[in-house]
């Protein structure tokens, strides 16, 4: 009886530390500005980390933390990177499990953000997701909120009305 008490106890105190030891790390790198102000990305840069951090379930590191460790002249490198190879290597320097990409473009009348989520350990594309929205800016919060829905897999905000339509 005592015995399988002191087990029960030995696993109710081992379950803390393995939730600690399993807590991913995601680093997300600035967006990349297809036809948008840089200065209206840099806003959504902001957006976009603070959602992740709320959905992900991760420890979320963004591009003021990225220049911290890596240096400024090597975040800009990074962002030039398109590769796999390439995005492996820069989340190896940061120490996160993933690494994730994306730019927001305007084409159409629409805005449009699209993800990919690298892990960085395996070294493939693990997920990627799109969400498009009237190009008014306006949406653009909106857009961002759905493509991280979309790529946890979690289900997408309500889209914001306006007089002269919904976002899509």
């Amino acid at each position: 009886m005592a015995v399988s008490r002191l087990i029960g106890l030995i696993l109710i105190l081992a379950l803390p530390q393995r939730a600690e030891a399993a807590e991913l790390k995601t680093a997300v790198m600035p967006l990349t500005a297809k036809r948008v102000p840089e200065a209206t990305v840099d806003i959504l840069d902001d957006l976009l980390v603070n959602e992740v951090a709320a959905k992900s379930g991760s420890t979320v590191i963004g591009s003021q933390d990225i220049n911290a460790i890596l240096g400024l002249d090597k975040m800009k490198e990074a962002l030039g990177c398109d590769d796999l190879a390439c995005a492996v290597q820069i989340g190896g320097a940061l120490g996160v499990d993933f690494l994730l990409t994306g730019s927001v473009s305007a084409l159409g009348g629409e805005v449009i953000v699209s993800l990919t989520l690298i892990d960085t350990k395996e070294s493939i594309a693990k997920k990627r997701a799109q969400s498009r929205a009237a190009d008014d800016e306006r949406f653009y919060a909106y857009a961002v909120a759905a493509a991280v829905a979309e790529l946890y897999g979690l289900p997408a905000p309500a889209a914001p009305r306006h007089d002269s339509g919904i976002a899509r």
